[in-house]
């Protein structure tokens, strides 16, 4: 029975390795290009394919970064996202299409980058992402001083992989 829990540990740290050094912003498969839908749930407007986030304890910094596939019409509204932050985080987003077997990248730009103020010196990130469509990939980053003020492991769409990491060292 030992054996098996050490395998079966051994075995999910070494996919939770292997798909958090392929989280790179940006970097988006044809594989993920290409799905039509998410398996375990058909009926999905659109899924979240990975949420990682990673607390840098040498700078004090938090990045996160959310990959979005869209797969109905649907899920356009996941397109204009809102994330908590502050007035320092850094926002950056591109979308990534497939035309004619290239992956087409569009770079979110400033203009649609919305900053409101929620209380204090808390306020909420908008960003409305460009060229989204059926098939769309998209990627959201964000940088910002300190720790996540909230992480859900669960939203409204599914959730295919979710990864928080708060290293103090």
């Amino acid at each position: 029975m030992k054996k098996i829990a050490i395998k079966l540990i051994l075995c999910f740290l070494s996919v939770s390795a292997l798909y958090s050094q392929k989280v790179r912003f940006g970097n988006v498969s044809m594989d993920e290009l290409a799905m039509r839908q998410y398996a375990p749930d058909t009926s999905a407007p659109a899924a979240i394919l990975c949420d990682y986030g990673n607390f840098n304890s040498s700078n004090l910094s938090f990045t996160r970064i959310i990959r979005f596939k869209i797969f109905k019409k649907e899920g356009y509204s996941y397109a204009t996202y809102a994330l908590p932050g502050n007035l320092k985080s850094q926002v950056s987003g591109v979308t990534c299409n497939l035309e004619n077997g290239k992956i087409i990248k569009d770079r979110l730009k400033n203009e649609s980058i919305y900053f409101e103020r929620v209380q204090g010196d808390n306020y909420r990130i908008r960003v409305a992402m460009p060229n989204v469509k059926v098939g769309s990939v998209f990627d959201i980053q964000m940088v910002m001083p300190g720790i996540p003020y909230e992480w859900k492991f669960q939203e409204m769409i599914p959730v295919k992989y979710n990864e928080l990491n708060l290293n103090w060292s």
